[in-house]
């Protein structure tokens, strides 16, 4: 892989991420190179990247094109800006928008040596899909059950239960976009290409009474998946602050990723989604809360 040109480094950047390929992701970077990404607060190693981001990715990442700002294009000396537009099906529907993700890469010796990654750019990708979703009746549940129901429609890809956890206001603002954005958004463009767990810890009130009238709440979920073809090392501890009013989501403030050593990796003789079941089960209080690893206790 020496001797890359710009250009061919952006395009494999974007294959490896669309096939899971962690290891030859890994390989177009330095051995101290740097990703300044809106999900995390400091920069991190392409590793934790590969474990916390990629682990979840399935959908399909086509290469946009790539600028070149300064240097040749021969990879020996470049800044360049590349584009890759991410979308998937995995919620059940075809999305109506994309994301285009933007990243500003510098490139040493043929090597990706740093990734500012500024977010996506909202694109019209199938303006004439038609979501088919189906409304759930939450009925008038406390925060807590909003908690959980949220964590099992993104982990479980059911957007129809997603929608229906936020008000016809509902808002939420994302790192990953300049401006807010609504629920029918991030299924679109982030739920859509994604297929993992997310499993949440006990929510902290900050304001009301957690009955779910008028109540804000920092929301914390356990988050990873398996589709590099292997359990990472690593996952990402998800925080979101919510406001609730009514029994509904109105607004996701969602400040990003914790990178930290997984959980998930001590239960080796079950399945993700069956050790995800389990723990909503203790949650819910269907099964003994001592078989939960980390949760309500």
């Amino acid at each position: 892989m020496s001797n890359l040109s710009a250009i061919e480094m952006a395009g494999l950047a974007g294959e490896y991420w669309g096939k899971n390929d962690g290891k030859g992701f890994g390989n177009l970077f330095s051995e101290d190179a740097i990703i300044d990404h809106p999900f995390f607060t400091k920069g991190v190693s392409p590793n934790t990247v590969i474990d916390v981001l990629n682990c979840t990715v399935c959908g399909t990442t086509v290469y946009d094109g790539c600028k070149l700002i300064n240097g040749t294009g021969d990879g020996i000396d470049d800044l360049i800006e590349m584009k890759f537009i991410d979308s998937g099906e995995n919620s059940g529907y075809t999305p109506q928008y994309a994301g285009r993700m933007v990243i500003e890469a510098t490139i040493k010796n043929h090597k990706f040596t740093k990734f500012e990654v500024p977010g996506y750019e909202l694109i019209q990708y199938n303006p004439t899909s038609e979501r088919e979703l189906k409304e759930v009746d939450i009925g008038d549940i406390d925060t807590k059950e909003l908690v959980k129901l949220v964590g099992q429609a993104w982990a479980n890809n059911n957007m129809g239960l997603f929608l229906s956890l936020f008000s016809e206001k509902g808002i939420i603002y994302h790192p990953l976009f300049k401006t807010p954005i609504t629920p029918i958004i991030a299924a679109d463009v982030l739920n859509s290409a994604m297929n993992g767990v997310s499993i949440p810890h006990k929510p902290k009130i900050l304001k009301g009474d957690g009955s779910g009238v008028n109540d804000t709440v920092d929301m914390y979920f356990d988050e990873t998946g398996d589709e590099l073809g292997y359990l990472p090392d690593n996952m990402g501890i998800m925080h979101i602050t919510a406001k609730i009013e009514n029994h509904k989501f109105v607004e996701f403030l969602v400040h990003g990723y914790t990178p930290t050593k997984s959980i998930f990796k001590n239960n080796t003789s079950e399945s993700l989604k069956e050790v995800q079941e389990k723990e909503y089960a203790a949650i819910s209080g269907n099964t003994n809360k001592q078989e939960s690893q980390h949760l309500y206790k």
